[in-house]
């Protein structure tokens, strides 16, 4: 029998318990005081992220990072969530999720063209 699998699975088990000890001991702060849960974030420069997900009323979150500061972008579909968000450059972001119309789900695409969100 090798002796050092138990004792390699001890050390193993030992460095998890600390890195779980560590970051429990952490504070962690807001991110933004805007209300909701953030499920995906991208960047296509410091000045310029883009982060989605559910704001505090189940509706559509999009929130802009301008290199100081969120700030959360108008004009979403009340009854809309955004899964994930992906951008190629400043003037080009898609944001994905779901909106609810008429009693059925859809899926929803938005397009950022360095302007405005327009739905595609």
């Amino acid at each position: 029998m090798d002796s050092s699998r138990p004792r390699a699975a001890g050390v193993i088990a030992s460095g998890l318990g600390l890195i779980l000890t560590l970051a429990a001991a952490v504070p962690h702060a807001p991110v933004t005081t805007i209300a909701g849960e953030l499920v995906s974030v991208t960047a296509a420069s410091p000045s310029q992220a883009w982060a989605v997900g559910i704001n505090s009323a189940g509706g559509a979150l999009l929130v802009h990072w301008n290199g100081s500061t969120w700030a959360p972008t108008a004009g979403l579909a009340k009854t809309a969530g955004l899964n994930s968000v992906s951008a190629d450059s400043v003037n080009d972001a898609w944001a994905v999720g779901s909106v609810v119309t008429g009693g059925a789900v859809a899926n929803l695409a938005l397009h950022w063209d360095g302007t405005s969100w327009t739905r595609s």
